[in-house]
């Protein structure tokens, strides 16, 4: 969850019972990390992704904190280097004229919410 009942009291919101207000908690939480359309805490995902031309392959729902990794249509790649929330190669990710696809496992999102997310 996003926020805790200790936040609600922080804020002085009242609510009926305690798990009442978790219920809540947890539906807001989930249609903010749905609006936000990645998740805001630390996790291990694994996407897959359609390449453009090019060398920089960004990836979704940063901050990316360690890639374990790659796979560009199902083989392990190692040459390519983690800058902020991208991949970058010396040679395009995408082999040919047809898209290439790239799985990649990572770590990433925040430490803690941000508070104006808790608000």
């Amino acid at each position: 969850m996003l926020a805790t009942i200790e936040d609600l009291d922080i804020r002085n919101v009242e609510y009926e019972s305690v798990e009442a207000a978790e219920a809540m908690l947890r539906v807001a939480s989930d249609a903010v990390t749905s609006a936000a359309g990645s998740p805001i805490l630390r996790r291990t995902s694994t996407v897959r992704l359609v390449t453009q031309p090019g060398r920089v392959l960004r990836l979704p729902g940063g901050p990316v904190r360690a890639v374990t990794e790659v796979l560009l249509d199902g083989e392990p790649v190692d040459d390519w280097a983690l800058r902020g929330n991208s991949l970058w190669r010396r040679t395009h990710w995408q082999r040919s004229g047809i898209p290439s696809e790239v799985t990649v496992t990572y770590e990433h999102g925040r430490d803690k919410v941000p508070a104006d997310i808790v608000n």
